[in-house]
């Protein structure tokens, strides 16, 4: 089952807190440094880095061969050892990506700082209005896909001599500086060539071609959103919830997410199965005055799930 990674870091603190003492009392002056963290796990099931963990003064390490990493925080950067799966939600992180195979979602209409790979075969999906200014690819002879939704853009670096496959939508954009020679590029969405030479080949596309690997079905991360719920039986519910009663129907829910967001910042929404839900882009969609919406917690309680919005 998956779960969500919550922020305890007392012992490691007050090492760092006495470093500080000494440094300050030898030097007469505060010390910068960063701080490394490593999530290392055996584990299966699906884990949500919540937000409260964001530290821009940490170096967040994840080496998780088995689990499916969804990250709603911030750090001074993030370094995939090892992931089944990793999914950005959130803008602004700067990410290396060092494990051979990996799958890398960017969510829709989130912006990461800079993303370096340096591993071979990996896939990175962008999802709508998704954008990567810097994506560097710097591993000698990889391989290296991209699947570009509606709408997404990418500035690609390529550092090293290697292979990338482009498949998407007609309206991704992708700049590409080549500071190498031999690189071939195999699109279905127009590449501008801004600086060096590249072998590039040119296939008719299409809006979303049923062999062409793709983000997670709504059933996958409705799945996981249910895998990676706290179970809260036999103990007490605290949660302040909308409304105050609990939902079965997939009208209830969307009616009842709309009006939620409309008066609240933050809630839980109770719904018996979640089933009936669809993922956060089916709701954009449907209002357009919503420009932001994040699932980001499931409580299991009573045989009832409280989503938090």
């Amino acid at each position: 089952m998956g779960r969500i990674i919550q922020k305890s870091r007392v012992l490691s603190l007050l090492k760092v807190l006495a470093v500080v003492l000494v440094l300050t009392f030898v030097s007469g002056a505060v010390p910068a440094f960063a701080e490394t963290f490593t999530y290392e796990t055996a584990e299966k099931g699906t884990v949500t880095i919540s937000a409260d963990m964001g530290d821009l003064d940490t170096d967040y390490v994840i080496n998780a061969p088995n689990q499916k990493v969804i990250n709603l925080a911030k750090f001074k950067s993030i370094t995939i050892v090892n992931a089944k799966t990793y999914t950005e939600k959130v803008s602004g992180n700067t990410i290396t990506v060092k494990n051979k195979k990996a799958k890398v979602y960017i969510d829709e209409k989130v912006k990461p700082k800079k993303i370096t790979v340096s591993a071979k075969n990996v896939s990175i999906y962008l999802q709508k209005n998704a954008e990567v200014n810097k994506l560097i690819y710097k591993k000698a002879n990889g391989k290296l896909n991209l699947d570009l939704k509606a709408d997404t853009k990418v500035g690609l670096t390529l550092s090293k001599k290697s292979s990338i496959k482009i498949t998407g939508d007609s309206s991704a954009k992708v700049d590409v500086t080549a500071n190498v020679k031999n690189c071939i590029i195999t699109s279905e969405v127009p590449v501008n060539v801004v600086k060096g030479k590249v072998k590039l080949e040119t296939t008719q596309g299409t809006e979303q071609k049923p062999d062409t690997p793709s983000g997670p079905s709504d059933e996958e991360r409705i799945k996981e959103l249910k895998d990676s719920a706290k179970d809260n039986t036999g103990y007490s519910l605290t949660i302040n919830h909308f409304p105050n009663k609990v939902l079965t129907t997939e009208k209830e829910v969307t009616d009842c997410i709309y009006e939620g967001c409309k008066n609240y910042t933050s809630f839980y929404l109770p719904i018996k199965d979640l089933k009936v839900l669809h993922y956060e882009n089916y709701y954009l969609e449907k209002f357009p005055t919503l420009s932001k919406l994040v699932f980001s917690e499931v409580v299991k309680y009573s045989n009832t799930y409280y989503l938090k919005v």
